[in-house]
């Protein structure tokens, strides 16, 4: 089975799921990256600008998250580079994985390109999976048969984006991963897999986001061995999806004020 992944660079979500496929067997035939968005750092250098209208719109919680993701990221990256002895089984980026894993990278400026395209009928493969990638178009999706989308959230509720922050600032006691085919409109293909993760009392963001990749893994290798033998089941979505954005200061000071009366 030949699998290509799109996603974007310098992310953990990718790292940790391309890492587990290769571990369970699973080869990739290519990733196709897309340059990460340059919040703190730039070719110019620290983008102070960019930093002051991000917390103004979003909050320091939002752009400090961001910044301590990234140093996990690079953390992760370097000590692995320099200490190749070093154990620990999770990958936090795809640029970590290629540094024990032979990977053929594609580096595009946006997946929804020609590059993109005429990568992906020279490749021919039989699954495409997304992880942490934009909308795409119809020409891309005519090249595979399978294109499949990991989705940290039980569709169709909280489709887009920041879905855990929402299904906990909503007050639900159990989160959830979703596998579905990707359609043009976010968010909105068939379902192929789904499962519910419940909320405990010390579980966070982070915490939950973490649980969420590792069920999410898991279940995108139980859909290919399915795809492999032929027995994959869809089905529709059951009532339109509802579609979040990035959690304004507002809304994050609003959550933090629900939490400590909890």
């Amino acid at each position: 089975m030949k699998i290509v992944v799109l996603t974007r660079t310098w992310r953990i979500s990718p790292g940790m799921v391309v890492s587990y496929l290769l571990k369970n067997g699973y080869g990739v035939e290519g990733i196709i990256l897309e340059e990460r968005s340059r919040m703190i750092f730039g070719n110019e250098g620290i983008r102070f600008k960019k930093i002051w209208k991000l917390y103004w719109k979003y909050g320091f919680d939002y752009v400090f998250g961001k910044l301590k993701e990234l140093m996990l990221i690079k953390f992760h990256y370097f000590k692995r580079k320099l200490y190749p002895s070093w154990k620990n089984d999770e990958f936090y980026s795809i640029e970590e994985v290629a540094l024990v894993y032979p990977l053929k990278i594609f580096k595009v400026e946006t997946h929804n390109s020609s590059r993109t395209v005429n990568l992906l009928k020279k490749i021919k493969p039989d699954v495409v999976l997304t992880i942490n990638a934009r909308i795409l178009g119809k020409e891309i999706l005519k090249t595979a048969k399978w294109f499949i989308n990991l989705h940290l959230s039980l569709l169709p509720k909280y489709g887009g984006m920041d879905s855990i922050f929402w299904a906990l600032y909503h007050g639900e006691n159990e989160i959830g991963v979703t596998i579905h085919k990707v359609e043009e409109k976010l968010d909105s293909g068939e379902i192929i897999a789904q499962e519910k993760i419940p909320v405990s009392d010390r579980d966070n963001e982070q915490t939950l986001y973490f649980k969420a990749l590792k069920k999410g893994r898991e279940m995108i290798l139980d859909v290919l061995r399915r795809l492999e033998e032929g027995r994959i089941v869809t089905k529709r979505m059951e009532g339109k999806v509802e579609y979040f954005g990035i959690p304004t200061r507002k809304e994050r000071k609003r959550f933090k004020r629900m939490v400590k009366k909890r």
